[in-house]
């Protein structure tokens, strides 16, 4: 399978491995009993990894998930291992490949700071010499298949290094990626061509270019992490063990006829049976391109939970952000999550966004991130900004009238009347949207999680959407654990506003009306809070679905606290589902 945008399209879906959906429509599928060799190859796949118990150390690396660190790096955090500590040539050495040969042979020569050249190799035998005709330096090894051992070596070289010969053969890029990738291993070190440089001149006083370090980094990536080329290939049986080991997950992978790659899409169970039971109907959405060397675009949806964390949905991956990627992603989110009641959609401007939110999700809304909005109203000054920030976050329509107002006397060209005019209120207006927007007036929750991704968008496809999975399963775990030891009613972050909302109202001046009602003076003005009702004339009440300050003065703390659903047991249910504990089962 490669990496290249098409026409046409087969789209695999994740019934499993005997079904594999194909033609031109997002719908069709063939019947379980028609063979694709798409699939038997995923079912393969999906056999060594469950019938395979002890797999070699070399088959490991070739098929295995690779190890993906759940955090993203940026800086080292602990010094390199060094690389001086390798073992030394001697008379009878024997080796399982002419590769591990060939490296213990490059390694000396590397640490000594010599030369060597082939003088004589064939399938049997590997003959060396120093590259300086002087010098005495002889090795000489025999061997078929698997075992290869020294029959002849003389050493050490009775020459050195000449400084000003170009990159020593023990310095090849192949050859220092496998010595880096075993220093990384393991750890979340940042690996950077700077850096390669600066560890192989403090090791061995070599220098090498930048363009030689990229490729010696190209090569540790490939080690530890796979190929970017091949992983695309790995993509249906990654896809299908995924949903094998976490049941209830929604996968879906896209190709064209040619079996080349478009789409690929994941949402694990956990997330899926926590929001539809305890989330709140708003899904973040945002794209982002992958940094590696195959271009494409990062698509996720996520929301926030209690605690104002991120909640991720779904992840997925395309080759270009385009009206057919959105309408594909959304359709396979609808699939996973359906479509809730009240339900709204945030994100940037991008035309396919909006397009494909209208078209997949009809009864749905869909709300414009607020920061993206501002970036526009900049240019027309920060009194501008302001003013637009007070009239899309404001809770009561009156003052967001007032608001409008002001913008339209402060236009002194028509410039900022024709910008606001093409922005409809009730995509970026908390007051004027039809449904709840909660707090969620930006993108940022989106645009955080793709930050959190940032280190693994330079990975191959899986080994990225890998660690997408490893951090998800580590927030579960760590937020599971943290609100099963929470005592309160309300989550954490939810009784830090409270308490200073009731610090707050403290001073208001309050008069019982009857029926629920209460007069609450606030400065100079005076609200009405309906507590059966939930309402306030001020609506942060009724919008935000917290008390505001003048609702807290009114009602005591039991009745405070039942008003807002016991928050905290959503926050534990919300978390309660657990993924696969061994990752290599994955």
């Amino acid at each position: 399978m490669h990496f290249a945008p098409q026409n046409t399209h087969v789209s695999v879906d994740d019934a499993g491995p005997s079904a594999v959906p194909t033609g031109d429509s997002y719908h069709n599928s063939i019947s379980d009993d028609e063979e694709d060799p798409l699939h038997e190859q995923a079912y393969k796949e999906y056999q060594f990894y469950y019938e395979r118990a002890n797999p070699t150390q070399a088959e490991a690396s070739v098929w295995r998930i690779p190890e993906v660190p759940s955090s993203s790096p940026n800086h080292p955090t602990q010094p390199f291992p060094s690389l001086s500590t390798l073992d030394q040539l001697s008379l009878n050495n024997t080796f399982s490949s002419k590769d591990e040969m060939w490296e213990a042979v490059s390694k000396y020569h590397l640490i000594n700071k010599v030369e060597f050249r082939v003088e004589r190799a064939d399938k049997s035998r590997w003959y060396l010499k120093c590259k300086h005709p002087a010098c005495e330096f002889i090795f000489h090894a025999s061997g078929k298949h698997d075992v290869w051992r020294v029959v002849k070596l003389t050493i050490p070289h009775t020459c050195n290094l000449d400084p000003d010969s170009k990159t020593p053969r023990s310095m090849k890029s192949k050859f220092l990626g496998k010595l880096f990738a075993k220093k990384l291993s393991g750890t979340t070190l940042t690996l950077t061509p700077g850096a390669i440089q600066n560890e192989v001149f403090k090791e061995y006083g070599l220098t090498i270019n930048y363009d030689h370090a990229r490729l010696t980094k190209g090569h540790a990536m490939s080690i530890l992490y796979g190929d970017g080329a091949t992983a695309f290939s790995k993509l249906p049986g990654y896809l299908y063990q995924l949903k094998l080991a976490n049941p209830g997950s929604h996968t879906k992978l896209l190709l064209n006829d040619d079996h080349i790659f478009k789409y690929a899409f994941f949402a694990l169970r956990a997330s899926i049976d926590g929001f539809l039971r305890f989330g709140r109907p708003v899904i973040v959405i945002d794209g982002t391109h992958l940094k590696g060397k195959y271009c494409g675009i990062v698509f996720v949806a996520v929301t926030q939970d209690g605690n104002g964390q991120i909640f991720p949905l779904a992840t997925g991956v395309g080759d270009v952000e385009c009206n057919e990627l959105w309408t594909w992603f959304l359709r396979c989110l609808r699939e996973a999550y359906g479509c809730p009641n009240q339900l709204l959609f945030v994100s940037d401007q991008h035309a396919s966004i909006i397009r494909s939110v209208s078209d997949v999700y009809p009864d749905a809304k869909h709300g414009l991130c607020y920061h993206h909005l501002q970036q526009k109203i900049a240019p027309f000054g920060k009194h501008v900004v302001n003013k637009f920030y007070d009239a899309a976050y404001t809770y009561r329509t009156s003052e967001f009238l007032s608001c409008m107002e002001t913008l339209h006397r402060m236009d002194e060209n028509g410039r900022l009347i024709a910008k606001l005019n093409t922005l409809d209120p009730k995509r970026w207006a908390r007051v004027c949207c039809p449904v709840n927007r909660y707090e969620f007036m930006t993108s940022n929750a989106a645009e955080s999680w793709n930050k959190k991704l940032l280190w693994a968008r330079k990975l191959p496809v899986v080994a990225m959407l890998e660690c997408a999975r490893v951090i998800l399963e580590g927030w579960f775990t760590d937020r599971r654990n943290e609100a099963a030891t929470h005592t309160q009613i309300l989550c954490k972050t939810v009784s830090k506003k409270m308490v200073d909302i009731r610090r707050r109202a403290s001073n208001l001046v309050v008069t019982n009306l009857g029926s629920f009602q209460y007069k609450v003076l606030d400065v100079s003005n005076f609200f009405i809070v309906d507590l059966r009702l939930k309402k306030c004339d001020c609506g942060e009440f009724q919008l935000s679905l917290m008390p505001c300050i003048h609702a807290a003065a009114t009602i005591r703390e039991r009745v405070l606290w039942e008003g807002m659903e016991k928050c905290a047991e959503g926050q534990k249910g919300l978390y309660r589902m657990r993924f696969v504990p061994d990752r290599n089962r994955v």
